[in-house]
């Protein structure tokens, strides 16, 4: 597994990835971080998924930025970086 960050607005969220093929993205409890989602990541990367967990701001390696946000924005940030639209020509 790969761990790094994506920044969305002045946050970096911190996020595991592994598997290749369509993207499948955790989101955890509030009461948790990423790391709830260990084996199921490693299952979706067997069954032939690109697997992505992160910590969502203020839970694990994510800090939480003083800034204002939606959680539906971060997780835009994660599915733009973790499965790119294609480009028209």
């Amino acid at each position: 597994m790969a761990a790094t960050t994506i920044g969305s607005g002045k946050a970096e969220l911190a996020i595991e990835s592994t598997g290749r093929g369509p993207a499948v993205i955790l989101l955890h409890a509030g009461v948790a971080d990423r790391r709830m989602w260990q084996r199921e990541l490693r299952t979706l990367a067997h069954a032939g998924f690109a697997a992505h967990a992160y910590d969502r701001r203020g839970f694990g390696d994510t800090l939480h930025v003083d800034e204002t946000y939606a959680q539906v924005g971060d997780l835009m940030a994660v599915l733009d970086r973790v499965s790119p639209k294609p480009r028209r020509s």
